[in-house]
């Protein structure tokens, strides 16, 4: 499988992973209700829960197992991919999931 492949079925099993790492890393912001995602709340930022396999936030549940499991996968795709020269370009062109 190409890593082009891999990385979309990473994306397609972790829909939600982009908002939570955005939300987490720019917590300080969404608290002051200053956040660029129109759809996460004050309310919202306030409850996660960890039960040792599964995390749940921002109305988002992420199981790390099956996490672990396709990055586990999309890493052994670069691996391959850089072992065998490929020049393959893996950054996707920019998107805005925000409205401004």
């Amino acid at each position: 499988m190409t890593v082009a492949e891999e990385l979309k079925k990473f994306d397609d099993a972790l829909p939600k992973l982009r908002q939570l790492r955005n939300v987490g890393e720019h917590i300080d912001n969404y608290v002051m209700g200053d956040g660029r995602d129109p759809k996460v709340s004050r309310n919202l930022l306030q409850v996660g829960t960890w039960d040792g396999v599964t995390y749940s936030w921002l109305g988002s549940t992420v199981n790390i197992d099956a996490a672990h499991r396709v990055a586990t996968k999309l890493l052994a795709s670069i691996r391959k991919a850089c072992a065998g020269g490929s020049e393959q370009v893996l950054r996707k062109p920019a998107d805005d999931h925000y409205a401004r």
